[in-house]
């Protein structure tokens, strides 16, 4: 799964110029549950995804770390701009709302299909190679 990551999702999030502060890409990791390869990563995700609706507001805490990195303004002025941001957003929605991004969809490209396939592959023929030679070195002892 760590190959998907770094080889199709990753690269997606840059080419949609969504990368900002790196968090995102630094969060995302790969892990084995009940035999499922999952993907894990920061919270808003689900917004880079679908975008956001107008009515709430996202907390300014959250968007300082982007007005640090996409402006190059810190402390109280940064403040002020993620308090806008948030507002505008409140308002308004994001840019990626209603219609969301491609970002999510590439893990469902033929293209992953066949990564995650060919992955698989090497993995049995590995295994399969493993239990061939313990079998014939264990045939070889006894005879």
């Amino acid at each position: 799964m760590q190959g998907v990551i770094d080889n199709f999702l990753k690269p997606k999030f840059i080419e949609l110029g969504m990368n900002a502060t790196g968090r995102w890409l630094d969060s995302l990791e790969a892990r084995a549950v009940n035999g499922n390869g999952e993907i894990y990563g920061m919270d808003y995700t689900y917004w880079l995804a679908n975008g956001r609706k107008p009515g709430k507001m996202p907390p300014v805490s959250a968007l300082i770390p982007w007005v640090n990195a996409k402006l190059g303004i810190g402390g109280k002025e940064a403040i002020a701009i993620a308090w806008a941001v948030a507002t505008k957003i409140k308002n308004e929605g994001t840019n990626y709302y209603p219609d969301g991004t491609d970002l999510l969809e590439v893990l469902n490209s033929d293209e992953v299909k066949k990564y995650v396939q060919d992955e698989i592959g090497t993995f049995f023929s590995i295994e399969i190679n493993k239990i061939l030679k313990k079998q014939l070195n264990d045939n070889f002892a006894q005879s």
